[in-house]
């Protein structure tokens, strides 16, 4: 489940599990407003056993198709577990043509960030958001010394 259901309080609700698993159900009964005219959130849906497998079926890439079809003006973020702590993360990352990973500043550690990296298909575009930073480095954006280091994150 991902930090997004639980944030709007949509734990409860229908979602992508429940149209893989009900020809049915159409993503579009399932897809939840918000305040911002130009952002719904598809929640998680029931919990499955085997949820990597219904996130690899031939299911859920018609539904993907589905959604780039038919939402073409859209950016569709699916938010998901930390990726070194379940397949299901693994495999929506196979799926989907980017990638963002959320790093939490003083927590995880930069070991975590390469192994998940390495996990991942390098011919993807993968960004970096560093959540919960304390310290500014404003006054350092010109004078160099920028830390990147071989991934774009921390020293080696």
């Amino acid at each position: 489940r991902g930090e997004t259901s639980r944030l709007y309080g949509l734990e409860s609700c229908l979602g992508l599990a429940d149209v893989l698993l009900d020809d049915e159900l159409y993503i579009g009964e399932v897809l939840v407003g918000t305040d911002s005219p130009s952002l719904s959130v598809l929640p998680a849906g029931r919990q499955h056993t085997y949820a990597a497998e219904l996130l690899a079926s031939r299911t859920m890439e018609a539904l993907i198709d589905d959604l780039i079809c038919e939402y073409p003006d859209r950016v569709v973020i699916f938010d998901a577990p930390p990726l070194l702590a379940t397949s299901d993360a693994l495999v929506l990352a196979s799926l989907v043509g980017q990638i963002v990973i959320v790093v939490e500043a003083g927590r995880t550690p930069q070991h975590m960030v390469k192994d998940a990296i390495a996990a991942l298909d390098s011919s993807k575009a993968i960004n970096f958001i560093l959540n919960k930073t304390q310290k500014s480095h404003a006054g350092r954006y010109y004078g160099g010394n920028y830390g990147y280091g071989r991934y774009g994150y921390g020293s080696e």
